[in-house]
């Protein structure tokens, strides 16, 4: 249940740092081109409405639109590759401080037990 729960949560805070990057950037890119309201809406929303919007707008402007959509993805996801980086590294660093130290193995001797 625990990882269950750490899996959901996870993806949806990675989620969340992606989509706080990736619309933010895209506007900033795409601030200069005569792009409708609604579709620059649309096109933050996801990379795949981003493509729509490439698609049907003017042929100047197409590959303009997907360069910022792609460029938007990658700070995106590196942002979200961050946070899970980060996360990791507590992780690690909780497990090594609190989980419990295995016993030391024990010292092989040369000495022969007589059982007889």
């Amino acid at each position: 249940t625990t990882r269950e729960l750490g899996g959901t949560r996870g993806v949806a805070v990675v989620g969340a740092v992606f989509s706080s990057v990736y619309g933010p950037k895209l506007v900033e890119l795409l601030g200069g081109l005569p792009i409708p309201t609604a579709a620059l809406d649309a096109a933050r929303e996801s990379v795949q409405a981003a493509a729509v919007v490439a698609e049907r707008a003017p042929e100047g402007a197409q590959q303009l639109v997907l360069d910022a959509a792609v460029a938007s993805f990658i700070d995106g996801l590196q942002a979200g590759s961050r946070v899970v980086a980060v996360a990791t590294l507590l992780g690690a660093v909780v497990a090594a401080i609190y989980l419990p130290a295995r016993p030391a193995a024990a010292p092989e001797t040369d000495q022969v037990i007589d059982r007889t």
